[in-house]
This record gives structure tokens, sequence and C-alpha cells, in this order.
């Protein structure tokens, strides 16, 4: 099941310990405007958990090799933790990291889950469709999403690293239902513009309102090309 419900989102890992009600420390001002700016050879290093166990369930190393005026390639490398198996996948985003083909499935027009909107801004919400359809045994699988920046603030990751960053609420539901289950879906990113990209990411699946999986990914490292 975690395979299947992964693959919708993301072929990596994504997206969870969720946002609680505890005091944060004060961020810096919020950026006048936000534009992800990478080049070939940046990469990020992620840690992906369980978020219900916290187990840590594998790493991925993603590192940009071209970009282009209305896109972002991107290899993407998972390690998986407990067997030590390494796939290496290129992965297409816009240039705002919404993710368009992953190898096993392309999405129309994009999924906003996984990056930000455009005119990125404290309080902005809006609302998409989206088709995921898989490329192998060919499917379609219809997303309705609302999204929300919810805030700007100081996030302080596990490691100790800390990053001002918008705070992006997503939640969608497939259509139709199908086999009377009703699948939904909740994502929380925190985008950290010193990074050009998201520094912690929370997604969690219900069907038919009971909790089928949790995760979590972790910024650990940034390394952008001198």
């Amino acid at each position: 099941m975690r395979a299947v419900f992964l693959g919708l989102l993301l072929v990596s890992p994504c997206l969870p310990a969720f946002a609680d009600d505890a005091p944060k420390p004060a961020s810096g001002p919020e950026p006048t405007s936000v534009v992800v700016s990478v080049k070939a050879g940046d990469s990020w290093d992620y840690e992906f958990r369980d978020g219900i166990t916290n187990d840590l369930i594998s790493t991925v190393h993603m590192t940009v090799t071209q970009v282009a005026e209305g896109e972002i390639d991107v290899r993407n490398t998972v390690t998986k933790v407990k067997t030590k198996d390494e796939n290496s996948t290129l992965i297409v985003f816009d240039r705002n990291w919404r993710l368009k083909d992953n190898g096993k499935f392309k999405y129309t027009p994009f999924n906003d889950a996984t990056g930000i909107p455009d005119g990125l801004a404290l309080g902005k919400s809006w609302t998409y469709t989206r088709v995921n359809s898989r490329l192998t045994r060919p499917q379609d699988f219809k997303f309705m999403g609302m999204g929300k920046v919810a805030a700007w603030e100081r996030i302080t990751l596990p490691s100790g690293a800390a990053y001002d960053a918008y705070r992006i609420d997503f939640t969608e539901t497939q259509t139709p239902v199908v086999n009377n289950r009703k699948f939904e879906q909740t994502v929380v990113e925190w985008f950290a513009p010193s990074v050009n990209r998201f520094v912690q990411q929370t997604w969690e699946a219900r069907q038919n309102g009971k909790l089928a999986d949790r995760t979590l990914e972790l910024l650990t490292e940034y390394k952008p090309l001198p």
C-alpha cells in the first residue's frame, strides 16, 4: 500500500511529524519576492522517515542535471536503509519544483503539492486539479486540492539546523471514489528561499477517514555548485 500512495505523490520520498502548537523562534522579515534560482550541479540530501514509527526508511540525493526555460531536470538517487539498494531516476519539475514526470507517473499540468505557487507570499491560497497518469499499466487518477501559504516562520530541524521558511499546506482528494474508498492526502511543506527548496515536508494519507500512512522528509545537506 505504501508504494502505491507514494507513487501517486512522488517517486522519492517526500513528503511526518506534523506542525505542533509549541512556540517557535521568531523569523526574519518575509522576502518581498521569491524566485527559485538553481543551476546544474546544485544538490540536496534528504532523509525519509516513517512518520508513525520515526524509522529511517531511505536517504535521497538530488542533483540538478539541467535547467531549461520551463523546467528543472534532476537526477534523483534513493538508497534504502535496510537493503542498501540504490536507484537513480530522472525527475522533471517545473521552475517552481512542481513535479511533472518521475518516470512512473506523468502529472498534468503538474503536482502542486511538491513545489511552490506562482507569486509565493504569506496568505496566498488557491485551488487546483491535476491528473496523475501511470506510465506502466496505464491508469489515470484525478485529484482536486487546495493550497495555502499558512505561515512565514523559523523552523528548526532535528539536526539543529534552522531556516526561515514558508509553511505551505495542501489538502487533496482523489476523484472519482474507487471501490467505495475515498482517498485523501495532506501535505505540509516548509520552503526555505535560502536553499531554493523545501527543508521539511510531511505527508499523510487517509482512506475513508482512516489513517493509512504518514511520512516525513528532512533536509540533511544543501550543496549549491560554486
